[in-house]
């Protein structure tokens, strides 16, 4: 029995072990060297405090560090030398970490009500409610009625009914969108003031 040659096969799951996936994202996108982890000979350091103490031998400056109870940090590894920081590594990480979080802004989703031509009061008060409901979350509503078969030819009466359930909550509402007739599709997008 001849075995693949490429990719490598795991006997004991059998699976294929195949490289992972290039276009998958890593979790933290900047990893930071520290210490023993830097390669390079000689590094541009600067001091705790912000003060640059120039360029060291890659020893001179870890025993620096270490003499301060910190960490010598690699912040930029592309320039020649590579530039160095003495500092908190653990702290460094939940900083930037925390940064990364905050930068990222909140999405506004846009929610959709769907209404049908033949609802009932009871049912658009339900509607409404959950309306309101997205529109206090800060979320845009795109209000929708589909209309099938021979109820296309009212367009008016569907109408109707949108501005019906938009005129009960007519006062929290700003009109993003207006009401567009596209086909067999009434749709209007609508967001809280």
């Amino acid at each position: 029995m001849q075995y693949p040659s490429s990719p490598p096969y795991n006997f004991v799951n059998h699976k294929y072990i195949g490289k992972k996936n290039p276009y998958k994202k890593n979790k933290f996108e900047k990893k930071y060297k520290a210490n023993y982890q830097i390669k390079a000979l000689q590094v541009f350091v600067i001091g705790e405090n912000g003060e640059q103490l120039g360029l060291m031998d890659i020893r001179n400056a870890i025993s620096k560090a270490q003499d301060a109870e910190l960490d010598l940090v690699e912040v930029s590894p592309n320039i020649e030398p590579p530039v160095c920081k003495i500092l908190d590594y653990g702290q460094f990480q939940y900083d930037k970490s925390k940064k990364q979080k905050s930068v990222s802004p909140k999405k506004v989703l846009t929610k959709i009500i769907r209404l049908s031509f033949k609802i009932g009061q009871h049912d658009l008060d339900v509607k409404k409610k959950q309306v309101e409901k997205f529109l206090g979350q800060k979320h845009k509503v795109r209000v929708e009625l589909n209309l099938k078969g021979r109820e296309k030819q009212h367009t008016d009466l569907a109408k109707e009914v949108v501005e019906k359930l938009l005129s009960e909550i007519k006062d929290k509402i700003v009109m993003e969108q207006e009401l567009k007739i596209l086909g067999g599709k009434i749709s209007i997008i609508i967001k809280s003031k």
